[in-house]
């Protein structure tokens, strides 16, 4: 789904549609180069990092920005995601906030119970 120009509106109804299937098989999601930028469609893509058993996640080249990037941050450091194991960011526009925030969250990555699962590798290059 890589430069697929999906914007906000698309990511919304990418999370809606992956949450309500209930879908288990989805392992890697590429959504890189498709202009999301909008705190909004962050949420939602923290929803569906939150909600599926996605293992890899690239949304190089989206202009998230540090709000965008700190909605991911709390979603991996408060939702209980333990299949998640790389997180691409390559030219989202992470700042220091943003690199600092995330990069703390995906250290403190528990499930439900408090078993600690390994540290998410974050790339974020190019910002």
């Amino acid at each position: 789904m890589a430069g697929t120009a999906m914007e906000t509106e698309g990511v919304i109804a990418l999370a809606d549609g992956l949450i309500n299937s209930q879908v288990s098989s989805l392992r890697e999601l590429d959504i890189s180069e498709n202009s999301i930028s909008e705190l909004e469609a962050a949420m939602h893509v923290a929803k569906i990092i939150a909600k599926t058993n996605l293992q890899t996640l690239r949304l190089n080249r989206n202009p998230l920005g540090d709000a965008g990037v700190c909605e991911l941050a709390d979603a991996l450091g408060s939702e209980p995601c333990p299949a998640l194991r790389s997180l691409e960011l390559g030219s989202c526009r992470v700042g220091n906030l943003g690199a600092t925030v995330l990069l703390r969250s995906s250290r403190r990555h528990t499930n439900s119970i408090g078993q600690h699962h390994p540290a998410v590798k974050v790339c974020i290059v190019g910002n």
